[in-house]
C-alpha cells in the first residue's frame, strides 16, 4: 500500500507538527464521517447541558438557607402543615409566649392553613394542583427578604392572591398580574408576585386566610403557627412552653420541617443525582465506544504503522487519537450548549408528588456555571472516550503492517 505520509525524516520535525499530521490523516480514515463524530459528540453534549440545567435548576429551587431563629409549631402527630390541624384560639395563644420576635406592631407569629388545591387547566390539558397557604400580615416578616416584585398585596378577606416567583411561570397566563387562577373551583384574581429566600414559600399561592371560599376544611381551624425567635438559642425553651401550653403541640425547627418536606418528594435529594450520575455515566461510555469504534478500521491501522515506520514515535500517534477526542468533544458541547441554550431557555418541570404539602418547580438555570460544569464533563467525556481509540492504535502502531486482502 502507498503511504499518504511524505518520504524524508520525520523525526527532525516539530512534534506538534507531527500530531496535527497524525490527527488530520487519521481522521479522514475512520469509519464514521468527520460530520457523524461531531453529530453524535453534540447529542452528548446537549443531553448532558440540559441534564445538569435541570439538576441545578432543582438544587436552586429547593435551597433553603438554615435558620435557627425561626420555628412551626405543629399539631403533636402531624408530619408536616398538610396533616397538621390546630384550634385558631390555641393558635392564638401561641403568640402571647416568651421567647417571640417583635415588631413595632405585631408579635411575630404568623397562624397559616396550608393545602393542596385543584388548578383548573384548559380542556385537554393535564390536571394539576398547587399548595396554597392561607396567611395573615405577619407572614412575611417571619420570611427573610420577603419582597413583592411586581403588583401589590392582597386585600384581607377578598379572593386576590399573590403567587412566588418560581411557580408564576407555570400558571395561566403566566401569571400575569390582572389574571385569573380558578383553585378548587373558586377563581382568585392575581394581584402581585413575591421573591423570598424561601424557595419552598416560592413555590406557593398565598391568600388571605380568612378569604370566603378558600377550600380550607377545617372551620375555626389552622393548620400550622410559624413564629420568629428573639434569638437563635431560644427554641428548646420555646418549644417546652408551647409543650406547656397544650399537650397537643409539637414545635420543630423550620429549617428541619422544610427538610422532612422535601424528603417526601418522589424526585428528592437522593434519586437526582443518581439519575444525573447514570445519565453522565452512559454519556461517556457511548462516547467512548463509538470513538474506539472508530479507530477499527484497516486504512488507519496500516497508516498508523506506516507512520510509524517513518519515524512517528507511539506518543505523538497515541497524542493525536487523544486530540481528536478532546476536540469533538469540547465542539459537541459548545454546539450542545447553544442548542440546549435555544430549546430549554424558560422551560420548567412541575412536580407535586400526592399526599406531600409540597409543589415544586423545576426551571432549567441556563448559566454561565452550567455550561462551565457542561465543559468540564465533555473534558471527562473527550477522555474517557479516547482511551478505546487510544488503547487501539497504540496495538496497531506497535504492530506489523499485514498486507490487505
Amino acid at each position: 500500500m502507498k503511504s499518504d505520509v511524505p518520504a524524508g525524516k520525520e523525526t527532525t520535525r516539530p512534534g506538534a507538527f507531527k500530531i496535527a499530521c497524525a490527527l488530520l490523516a487519521t481522521s479522514r480514515l475512520s469509519p464514521l464521517s468527520t460530520a457523524a463524530k461531531l453529530a453524535l459528540s453534540s447529542l452528548a453534549g446537549l443531553t448532558t447541558i440540559a441534564a445538569l440545567a435541570f439538576f441545578m435548576g432543582f438544587i436552586k429551587g429547593t435551597s433553603n438557607p438554615v435558620v435557627n431563629d425561626r420555628a412551626i409549631v405543629l399539631h403533636r402527630d402531624a408530619f408536616d402543615e398538610i396533616g397538621s390541624v390546630l384550634p385558631s384560639d390555641l393558635s392564638r395563644e401561641i403568640g402571647y409566649l416568651d421567647d417571640l420576635a417583635r415588631s413595632t406592631m405585631w408579635t411575630l407569629s404568623s397562624p397559616e392553613k396550608v393545602f393542596i388545591a385543584a388548578l383548573e387547566t384548559p380542556p385537554g390539558a393535564e390536571p394539576r394542583s398547587l399548595t396554597v397557604r392561607g396567611v395573615g400580615p405577619v407572614a412575611s416578616l417571619i420570611r427573610d427578604e420577603f419582597e413583592i416584585i411586581e403588583g401589590r398585596r392582597f386585600k384581607p378577606g377578598v379572593n386576590e392572591a399573590i403567587v412566588g416567583r418560581s411557580l408564576r411561570p407555570t400558571l395561566p397566563n403566566h401569571g400575569a398580574i390582572g389574571s385569573t387562577a380558578v383553585l378548587n373551583g373558586t377563581p382568585w384574581e392575581i394581584v402581585g408576585v413575591f421573591s423570598t429566600t424561601d424557595r419552598l414559600a416560592e413555590n406557593e399561592v398565598w391568600i388571605s386566610a380568612n378569604a370566603p371560599g378558600s377550600g380550607w376544611p377545617h372551620e375555626n381551624k389552622v393548620g400550622s403557627t410559624r413564629v420568629r425567635l428573639a434569638r437563635e438559642d431560644s427554641f428548646d425553651s420555646f418549644a417546652t412552653a408551647a409543650a406547656e401550653l397544650d399537650s397537643s403541640l409539637s414545635a420543630h425547627r423550620q429549617s428541619e420541617h422544610d427538610a422532612r418536606r422535601l424528603e417526601q418528594l418522589f424526585w428528592g435529594t437522593r434519586f437526582i443525582p443518581r439519575q444525573i450520575g447514570a445519565v453522565l455515566t452512559t454519556l461517556a461510555a457511548f462516547f467512548g465506544f463509538a470513538l474506539a469504534h472508530a479507530a477499527r478500521s484497516p486504512e488507519r491501522s496500516e497508516l498508523l504503522a506506516a507512520m510509524r515506520a517513518q519515524g512517528v514515535g507511539n506518543g505523538k500517534l497515541l497524542a493525536s487519537q487523544w486530540v481528536e477526542a478532546m476536540t469533538f468533544a469540547i465542539l459537541g458541547c459548545v454546539i450542545g450548549a447553544v442548542i440546549a441554550w435555544l430549546a430549554l431557555d424558560g422551560s420548567h418541570v412541575l412536580l407535586t408528588p400526592p399526599d406531600t404539602g409540597a409543589t415544586i418547580v423545576i426551571a432549567a438555570s441556563m448559566t454561565a456555571a452550567v455550561f462551565a460544569a457542561g465543559l468540564f464533563h465533555a473534558l471527562a467525556l473527550g477522555f474517557v472516550g479516547g482511551i478505546g481509540a487510544t488503547l487501539r492504535s497504540y496495538r496497531d502502531a506497535a504492530a506489523p503492517s499485514r498486507p490487505r486482502k
